[in-house]
């Protein structure tokens, strides 16, 4: 809320102490040599606090010392240091408050740069200078270097004496050499030994391998023993073992022919799995048909799905699209499930889906059970015990009502749909019972208007429902089920009421809760006719009726008048600048009123200045004396509180509220006359409150802004009276 200290309210303003006019360019112009203008100083966290700052807003921080300007809008504000953060010192400026960046909003560096970089001069490093371009390069093993300021860079092909990069030529040759010789099985006519006098070690002898691989390392087939290194010597044998189940060696002919005449399998082995990919697989036939996978074909058997509980089944792992069991337990006896789209299905082209639980209501010693309805279904059945044969047969009906439920309970029961084709599975409906009573419900926060009430209360732990009655009789009041909450219509305005509330569960229900409120006051139901009497209130005699409204923002459980205190009617538009629109002007704290039309009437000494140090006093206060007990000019905090609950920022949100307000001028505090431009381009609507001996807070209106301003008390101002109720 803006508060000025000004003489008059003109289009613009000039403070200053030469009397100079303001500039033409300026709304509020400041001159002074010996003193400066003071915005307001608060801390970041008062900044923060500020409602919708308008775009532009100017502050002070007092954290920082630095000036702030809302550079977004009151929504989203922006707030932006207005001071630069460089510094001074002669010709130099300085930054010591962070980092730096350039085309970046986030640096990383004391100067982070994001763009090419030109500068002419010399670049130091802590003041040496940082030559340019690259001075010689040095290299070692196996890199070389022709150094210089300009090197080239090599390494050398690997061989047998230098270290270096492999050839792909190299690389190919090493790659096709053998890691180790290997032979299979052994037999007198694979091996010859020639040469030498019987030692394969001896001078001038050689081993000659005519086919097979010959393992030179340790080998569980080839095993030489006896002697000492020959091979041929005395005791000294060559052995290659026979293979078995557990060693690998020779085959005998005999094994061979046998291995041979053996049928081998084409379905091929994974771990645990086993599969076939080469071509179709008949059993019970030869010749499966061309367009079957798998044909089975018999007269006395059947396939057998694997059989599992629904449980089972949807316990599978990944299903593929396609896959079939036969679920035990789905249906009544059982039916094929198979995986599609996604989801497990069964097929059973004629058949009842199962119902699906409802919303039970629980009441004292009673449950109403309730379940959905099943298309295709002709009728339900519903039970205490998971057995169709002895259910109540429902008919149509998805409700049953039990009785005799006892408290500290946990009730099951089942239901099941059926149709010509058979019946579905059961569904089984749970609800548990309290061991005791709820406690009382506690009243809430109750809300009203003239002629209605909306009760409320808060819910209760355990409780399953609740009851209302404008009397306390549990048996008569209306149950609310789960609701908190119970509007009351065709109230008497201005009345106290009580209510009563119950909360209850399947156990019983609580002792009430009393509910006591009651509708606002009647105004805005009704007028005020009052017949005006010329004296030291009234300027002129004459009958006035003043419509009454409440539910102003701000102040929304006070009674207004509708229309100026003395005006003939409501104003016509926002600028209505008509006498009977207007009503009559007092000065502050005085109860004689003015009416103006071209003079001022009466047109008796006019009080300058006013100086007094009293607030607006009850034996003077022309509302309570005109229209009686009760009615008050406003404080200058309910005015306050009406601007902003009406978000009034210029004279169309006063006057589009529902107190219309306009500009119906003022007189001026020097000489009680009207300058000809005041009515319908101002208003000022005094508050009860002082601010000093001279001053006191009036509500300006205009087409720019409205605003609770400081006035002096010698001006005339209009009236809008309130009262509480």
């Amino acid at each position: 809320m803006l508060l000025l200290n000004s003489i008059l309210l003109f289009s613009q303003v000039a403070i200053n102490a030469d009397g100079s006019a303001p500039d033409n360019s300026a709304m509020l112009d400041v001159k002074s040599t010996t003193k400066g203008m003071l915005i307001p100083c608060m801390t970041l966290s008062e900044r923060d606090e500020i409602d919708n700052p308008a775009t532009g807003l100017l502050i002070f921080c007092t954290d920082d010392n630095q000036y702030y300007s809302n550079k977004g809008t009151p929504s989203i504000s922006n707030w932006v240091i207005v001071s630069s953060q460089w510094l001074f010192t002669g010709s130099d400026i300085y930054f010591t408050g962070g980092r730096v960046g350039l085309s970046k909003t986030n640096p990383n560096f004391t100067l982070d740069v994001l763009g090419d970089i030109n500068f002419s001069g010399t670049l130091r490093n802590n003041g040496t200078t940082v030559g340019n371009g690259i001075s010689a390069v040095t290299a070692t093993a196996p890199l070389t270097s022709s150094e210089g300021a300009t090197p080239n860079i090599s390494i050398s092909q690997a061989n047998s004496v230098t270290n270096g990069f492999l050839s792909s030529t190299d690389w190919n040759t090493f790659n096709n050499k053998q890691n180790t010789l290997t032979f299979g099985n052994l037999t007198s006519g694979d091996i010859a030994l020639t040469g030498g006098a019987g030692a394969v070690n001896g001078s001038g002898t050689s081993m000659t391998v005519n086919k097979g691989n010959l393992t030179e390392e340790t080998s569980s087939v080839l095993t030489v023993s006896g002697g000492t290194g020959s091979v041929l010597g005395t005791g000294t044998s060559i052995q290659v073992k026979s293979a078995n189940t557990s060693q690998s060696g020779y085959l005998s002919s005999t094994e061979w022919n046998s291995f041979n005449n053996k049928v081998s399998s084409q379905w091929v082995t994974n771990g645990q799995d086993i599969s076939y990919n080469t071509g179709k697989v008949g059993i019970g036939t030869a010749t499966p048909a061309s367009s079957a996978a798998l044909e089975i074909t018999s007269t006395n058997s059947g396939v057998l799905f694997p059989r599992m509980t629904l449980d089972q089944r949807n316990a599978i792992t990944g299903p593929a699209e396609g896959l079939m069991v036969f679920c035990t337990d789905c249906g009544a006896g059982g039916t094929l499930s198979f995986y599609s789209n996604g989801a497990w299905r069964t097929y059973t082209p004629c058949a009842a889906p199962s119902p699906s639980v409802g919303s039970h209501i629980v009441t004292p010693g009673q449950i109403t059970w309730n379940w959905t309805t099943v298309e295709g279904a002709t009728g339900y059945r519903w039970n205490t015990t998971d057995s169709f044969g002895p259910a109540v047969d429902m008919g149509t009906s998805t409700s049953k009502t039990e009785t005799g439920i006892a408290c500290d309970a946990i009730c099951t029961r089942y239901v099941w749909a059926y149709n010509a084709c058979g019946v579905s599975v059961s569904t089984a409906l749970s609800q548990t019972i309290p061991s005791v009573a709820p406690a009382t419900p506690t009243a809430g926060t109750h809300t009203s208007i003239q002629i209605s009430i909306d009760w409320n209360w808060n819910t209760v732990s355990g409780a399953t429902g609740y009851k209302w009655n404008t009397s306390s009789d549990y048996g008569t009041a209306t149950d609310m089920g789960a609701s908190t909450t119970k509007s009351e219509t065709n109230l008497t305005c201005n009345t106290s009421y009580n209510r009563y509330v119950w909360a209850y569960n399947g156990c019983g229900y609580s002792s009430p809760v009393t509910l006591s409120y009651s509708t606002l006051t009647c105004c805005g139901l009704y007028s005020i006719t009052v017949s005006h009497v010329a004296g030291n209130v009234a300027p002129v005699a004459k009958t006035l009726t003043y419509g009454t409204v409440t539910g102003i923002p701000g102040e929304p459980s006070k009674c207004w008048i509708t229309s100026n205190l003395g005006a003939d009617h409501q104003a016509t538009s926002k600028d209505d600048a008509t006498e009977p629109s207007a009503g009559w002007y007092w000065q502050f704290n005085k109860k004689q009123g003015y009416r103006y039309t071209t003079a001022r009437t009466p047109a008796s000494t006019w009080i300058y200045p006013v100086n007094e140090n009293l607030d607006w006093q009850a034996v003077n206060d022309p509302c309570a004396l005109e229209l009686g007990t009760g009615w008050r000019v406003p404080t200058s905090a309910e005015w306050i509180n009406a601007d902003a609950g009406g978000n009034w920022t210029n004279w169309t949100g006063p006057w589009e509220s529902l107190l219309k307000l306009h500009a119906a001028g003022y007189l001026r505090p020097d000489n009680g006359a009207m300058d000809a431009v005041v009515r319908g381009v101002y208003g000022e609507y005094w508050s009860n409150t002082q601010i000093s001996n001279t001053n006191a807070n009036s509500l300006t209106i205009y087409f720019a802004y409205t605003v609770v301003i400081t006035r002096q008390k010698a001006q005339g101002h209009s009236l809008r009276c309130i009262r509480n109720y």
